[in-house]
């Protein structure tokens, strides 16, 4: 009973009228801004926090006690039945892909089998159509991505569960999500690691909240003065994870200021700037000592209409990167019949004789460059597991090109990259590389100033593509293997 037990019970009926009872406890065993989130009582949540500081599964939990809320007070369709796909009530949990939207998945699962319901008695998921059921109470929660708002409408739902909303389209919000709440005026929990001043900082955090942050009131009485609140916390709330805070507080002495504040302060750092800010004269040197090396890639960017860039990495045995060629040339034509014209191809083929690279990335709009370099002997491929034109969404492209300059800009940070003074072509990317972040809270990597990106595109292919280096020299750098999540990419 209340009072007593420490359960919050809801009684609720079952399709063949027994009532079954479905009990909250007061707290959910986590640190103190998780039993915060937990208790709050305002309709719309927005939390910002660190990586690994259990955003998503307090949201999921807070969800799954927003349902059965819901449900108490009598929400909902007066005929329904899960057998005809009819809901109750009908909610969203969506991810920026079906890969985050998993993670929500097997959070709510989890959550539904520790409050003691059986997995195709009580609830089912069908992970063909994305689908998860709350059989007696005719409940629907679906599975959706924002990579695909057109998939984002229909009839209303009551409410929606988002994860990393600041990587999502300003759009998908406000045309989609938003909308499909107004009918039943639906409530939404909300979580990120920021994203630079975007649309969320300015249209959730900054406009709906005012940057007020209050105390959640108690769960007997509701705040109808606000209709958002914000919660935040940092990588030091984060006790559970045994070692968390001394590996972190490591990296934060080899990591990129602004990286560092971003990922584990959850700060709402802009991104537009330099982008490779860790370059500096410590990163320079005359020659290199005569090394082996592990393995040596080539990275190349055709430029399109401007400058082409072609770099050639080797990898030492003790993971440290060195730049051994890097080239910046305009006007240079991909190929031609003519064999005595310099061009890419005739520059690829040269360094490949001298170096014996292992691999040669490139752009993943350029599958004619690759097959061409494949057709004379030369080993190619795209830097992404796919091309373009398979699967890959814009949004996922875009996000992956950032993922891989941080891992450039850490390499430069940590000073385990080492290019030559005579570079000058990379140095001056390295230098002026700028980009300004797009209204909706995206970036188009075709924007970004044309006349300093091709010879830093070109490194970031070869350093970034090979999955298995780039993960042994992210743990390096980082005293964690696979912290940040951008940097768990399919590439091979």
């Amino acid at each position: 009973m209340p009072g007593n037990s420490g359960y919050v019970p809801f009684l609720l009926e079952k399709n063949m009228g027994k009532l079954v009872t479905v009990e909250f406890k007061k707290k959910m065993g986590g640190h103190d801004k998780q039993e915060r989130v937990y208790r709050e009582t305002c309709p719309n949540i927005l939390i910002n926090a660190t990586r690994r500081g259990g955003k998503d599964y307090v949201a999921a939990r807070k969800a799954v006690k927003n349902i059965f809320k819901d449900l108490d007070s009598g929400k909902g369709r007066e005929i329904h039945s899960w057998r005809d796909d009819i809901p109750k009530l009908h909610y969203w949990a969506i991810g920026l892909t079906y890969k985050h939207a998993d993670i929500l998945k097997r959070y709510i699962i989890e959550i539904l089998l520790k409050m003691g319901m059986r997995r195709g008695v009580d609830f089912t998921y069908d992970a063909s159509n994305k689908k998860l059921w709350l059989l007696h109470w005719d409940v629907l929660i679906e599975f959706k991505t924002s990579e695909r708002p057109d998939l984002l409408v229909g009839e209303g739902v009551a409410g929606a569960l988002c994860t990393e909303v600041a990587r999502w389209k300003q759009s998908v919000w406000f045309d989609n999500v938003q909308a499909a709440l107004m009918d039943n005026d639906g409530w939404a929990i909300m979580t990120t690691t920021p994203k630079g001043n975007n649309w969320v900082y300015h249209q959730i955090y900054k406009v709906c909240i005012d940057g007020i942050t209050r105390e959640p009131v108690d769960d007997e009485r509701c705040d109808t003065r606000r209709s958002w609140v914000y919660y935040h916390w940092t990588f030091k709330e984060q006790t559970m994870i045994k070692g968390f805070l001394e590996r972190v507080q490591a990296l934060e002495k080899i990591m990129p200021p602004e990286d560092f504040a971003r990922n584990f302060l959850a700060e709402w750092t802009n991104y537009a700037g330099r982008v490779l800010s860790g370059f500096t004269d410590s990163n320079l040197v005359t020659e290199f000592d005569a090394t082996a090396y592990r393995f040596v890639f080539g990275g190349f960017d055709s430029g399109h209409t401007h400058r082409a860039g072609i770099v050639v990495v080797g990898v030492t045995y003790d993971w440290q990167v060195h730049v051994l060629e890097a080239i910046g040339e305009s006007g240079l034509m991909f190929m031609t019949e003519n064999k005595e014209k310099r061009t890419m191809v005739s520059i690829i083929r040269e360094l490949q004789k001298q170096y014996k690279c292992d691999m040669w990335y490139t752009s993943h709009e350029r599958p004619e460059s690759i097959k061409t370099l494949k057709d004379v002997g030369i080993p190619a491929r795209s830097w992404m597991k796919s091309e373009y034109t398979k699967n890959e969404g814009v949004e996922q492209v875009t996000s992956k090109v950032l993922a891989g300059f941080q891992f450039v800009n850490r390499l430069l940070y940590s000073e385990r990259m080492k290019l030559k003074y005579s570079h000058k072509e990379l140095i001056n990317d390295c230098n002026n590389f700028m980009y300004k972040e797009m209204p909706d809270g995206g970036y188009n990597a075709e924007k970004l100033v044309d006349e300093y990106n091709d010879v830093a595109d070109a490194l970031r292919y070869a350093v970034w593509s090979n999955k298995k280096v780039r993960r042994e020299i992210n743990k390096l750098i980082a005293y964690v293997e696979d912290i940040d999540d951008e940097f768990d990419d399919d590439a091979a």
